[in-house]
């Protein structure tokens, strides 16, 4: 072992001697309650004279463990924390054999009775874990004190009952034992990030103390240069240039201190689940605040040169994916009812659901995958599964890895056309995005995402029976204490004042050409806010059938849709509107496409105004209110 690793393993062997003392106290105030309300009870059917001296016994001890906690804490340096340990696992197993021995105080041909009192023990030892895990051994000297003699007595008893409660004991001495396992090892692991965050912001600090000295370094060249070539104009700009050169350095460096901030802000974020105390977590707070407001501002830099060459930045927050894989279900839950479909997803029983990575981009990829699954399939079921996947051969590192699996009963795909299902602005032939729509971007920008994410993605499909598309993604496990929901993305909202009247509503006959049912409602909800019921057309051939037969005073048209989507239907409806000599109506593009250029094929085909998806409600009556005419 490298002497950085024994000093590291010494500081954290001191730790958990430390915490072992630390939790006695409340410890042993619970064991003497605990006792005291037993030996109340087992006096009901027991001699006097031995619960008592059981009692006093257990006194005697607890006594004689808070000594050695008040000896821990005048003379901790003077022996070694492993000295301090052994004897403070001696206190645990003098505890669990007292609670293992008051089993004989009970009547023995009375089984209830060692039934209460086995229950009893057995809350002891299962809430003895966070008290005593720090040590191993303490743990395992105290569940054998108070279980073994527990099991002696079920063995002297005899009967098959007694003899179950023994399977029963040493189930859960197992149990007991690897939980404890298990909450020492996560203890131990914090501790050590603990430590490496201590180590990092040492390093942090030296490196900042030696820019600092290297700016005094080149301070004090500038000065000697200044003071002995005053009278020379060149010397004089050789220093500025060099002072110039100084902060620009020093300004590079800055950059070079991301890697590290960003470990620095996680442990902040680590040490925000701990218990502290208002101050202590207005002080983090503070420093959060500052970390994260310095990381912006370099990520912002950073990002801009990325987005110029095409990168693409991944987030690393914790989120929950049961929540995620419910809300995009939840997406397409309206059309999957409206086309008779049953959507489902399921999550493998045992499947770590608290992780760290990107939410947004998951989101982002099954939105897209299983938007397709409901779009191509006319009947049957679509599903998303969710378990655990085995990770690549080239796979490296401690992450868990998910299978994110979307089978469905739709049209499938040809042999021939899986080949190049990935490539951008491609679907499987000319008639499938006449008949369904899309851009054939989805999958393209699916498959971009997952590899950048480090997972990879494979399709199975029969033509006319279904596909399934298999994703596999890397994640690490979100260990915080408490778990928290990552913050969602902000969308800046409209200011309202609460004192301000309301706006009168508005007066006017309004088509919503829309395909979505989320969509529809969203829109009409609004509408109805500004007072007006709006008829809806699922496509831009009912809206145009619509426009024939009945007034309306104005017209929201989506630019995607069925059948005839909302740039046509609009060119349609102008020409006939020239041709029958009809009244202009005001149409509307509210879409979701937002790219440069969309707004201007929108006015180019005839409509009068753009809203771009999301839209709020201001706008909408601002933007409805400008085409109204007085009479409507």
């Amino acid at each position: 072992m490298s002497p950085d690793a024994a000093r590291h393993e010494r500081l954290i062997e001191a730790d958990l001697t430390r915490l072992l003392f630390e939790q006695l106290p409340a410890s042993l105030i619970i064991t003497a309650l605990n006792a005291l309300m037993v030996a109340a009870a087992m006096s009901l059917v027991s001699p006097l004279l031995g619960v008592w001296i059981w009692f006093a016994a257990m006194v005697l001890i607890l006594l004689a463990r808070m000594r050695l906690m008040l000896h821990y804490r005048a003379n901790q340096t003077t022996r070694s924390d492993r000295t301090w340990a052994h004897r403070f696992a001696i206190g645990a197993a003098a505890t669990g054999l007292a609670w293992g021995l008051s089993v004989f105080l009970l009547p023995g041909h009375v089984l209830t009775y060692q039934v209460f009192l086995g229950f009893v023990i057995s809350g002891m030892v299962a809430g003895a874990i966070p008290s005593l895990s720090a040590y191993p051994p303490a743990y395992l000297l105290y569940l054998l004190g108070a279980l073994v003699p527990f099991a002696l007595r079920m063995f002297v008893i005899g009967d098959e009952l007694a003899y179950t409660f023994n399977g029963l004991i040493l189930l859960f001495a197992v149990f007991m034992l690897l939980n404890a396992r298990r909450y020492h090892h996560t203890l131990r692991h914090s501790l050590e990030l603990g430590h490496a965050n201590l180590d990092l912001v040492a390093s942090l600090t030296q490196e900042k103390e030696r820019i600092a000295g290297l700016n005094q370094e080149l301070e004090r060249e500038v000065a000697e240069r200044r003071a002995t070539q005053e009278a020379l104009v060149i010397a004089k700009e050789q220093a500025e240039s060099a002072s110039i050169a100084k902060s620009q350095f020093v300004a590079n460096m800055s950059h070079e201190i991301r890697t590290p901030m960003n470990g620095v802000i996680g442990m902040l974020e680590l040490l925000s689940h701990r218990p502290l105390n208002p101050d202590d977590r207005a002080l983090l707070a503070v420093a959060r605040t500052s970390g994260d407001s310095l990381l912006r501002v370099i990520n912002d830099i950073l990002d801009y040169s990325k987005i110029e060459s095409g990168r693409i930045e991944l987030e690393q927050i914790a989120f929950d994916l049961n929540q995620v894989a419910r809300e995009v279900t939840a997406i397409f839950t309206a059309s999957a009812q409206s086309k008779g479909l049953k959507l489902t997803w399921a999550i493998a029983p045992g499947l770590p659901h608290r992780l760290v990575g990107d939410p947004y981009r998951l989101r982002q990829i099954l939105t897209n995958i299983l938007g397709n699954a409901v779009k191509f399939s006319d009947q049957g079921t679509v599903t998303l599964a969710l378990s655990a996947a085995s990770p690549p051969d080239q796979a490296v590192g401690h992450v868990v890895w998910i299978c994110l699996e979307v089978s469905d009963t739709g049209i499938g795909i040809k042999p021939d056309e899986l080949d190049r299902l990935f490539q951008p602005f491609v679907q499987a032939d000319g008639s499938t995005s006449r008949r369904f729509g899309g851009s054939g971007l989805g999958l393209a920008i699916s498959k971009n995402l997952i590899e950048h994410m480090g997972g990879d993605i494979a399709v199975e499909s029969r033509f006319g029976a279904g596909t399934r598309f298999r994703i596999r993604l890397p994640f690490a496990l979100d260990r915080s204490v408490v778990p928290t929901e990552p913050a969602a993305r902000e969308t800046p909202a409209a200011r309202h004042d609460a004192d301000a009247p309301p706006p009168p509503p508005l007066r006017a006959r309004v088509l919503l050409a829309e395909d979505n049912l989320v969509n529809q409602k969203v829109a009409s909800q609004m509408l109805n806010r500004l007072g007006i019921e709006p008829d809806i057309a699922q496509n831009g051939a009912e809206a145009i059938s619509r426009l024939a037969r009945e007034p309306y005073d104005l017209v929201l048209m989506d630019m995607q849709m069925p059948v005839l989507d909302g740039v046509r239907a609009t060119r349609e409806w102008r020409e006939q509107e020239r041709r029958e000599g009809r009244g202009h109506i005001p149409i509307i593009a509210m879409t979701a496409n937002a790219m440069a250029g969309d707004r201007e094929i929108c006015l180019a085909a005839g409509m009068d105004d753009y809203l771009s998806k999301p839209v709020t409600l201001a706008d909408l009556r601002d933007t409805i209110s400008r085409h109204l005419t007085p009479a409507s």
